[in-house]
């Protein structure tokens, strides 16, 4: 029984996102071992939200280069077949570690 009131509760929670959410929309998760989420939409109409991060976890630590080095690597954000878009491997490499100096998603 717990598992189909909670089953219940996150379909609830997937509804409200995929109707508050703009195509492209990044906002924290509702899940909550999840820091991000984003609303994807394909050209046939299809909607779906991809999660990322992980909760409590630093993300983009500016005072230590080599764990971002090791994100990038490990999860071949600069390789020759990075993560496809509408993936959590892209929306972490993009948004939770870039390649530039700051992340660019502020956790609120």
């Amino acid at each position: 029984m717990v598992g189909t009131t909670e089953r219940a509760r996150q379909a609830a929670r997937l509804r409200a996102a995929l109707s508050q959410l703009r195509c492209g929309q990044v906002a924290k998760s509702y899940k909550s071992d999840k820091k991000i989420m984003q609303k994807v939409c394909d050209g046939d109409g299809k909607q779906k939200i991809i999660h990322a991060g992980q909760a409590g976890a630093p993300n983009n630590p500016k005072d230590d280069p080599k764990k971002k080095a090791a994100f990038r690597a490990r999860h071949k954000c600069d390789g020759p077949n990075p993560p496809k878009p509408g993936t959590p491997g892209h929306l972490a490499c993009e948004m939770l570690w870039p390649a530039g100096k700051h992340n660019r998603w502020d956790s609120k």
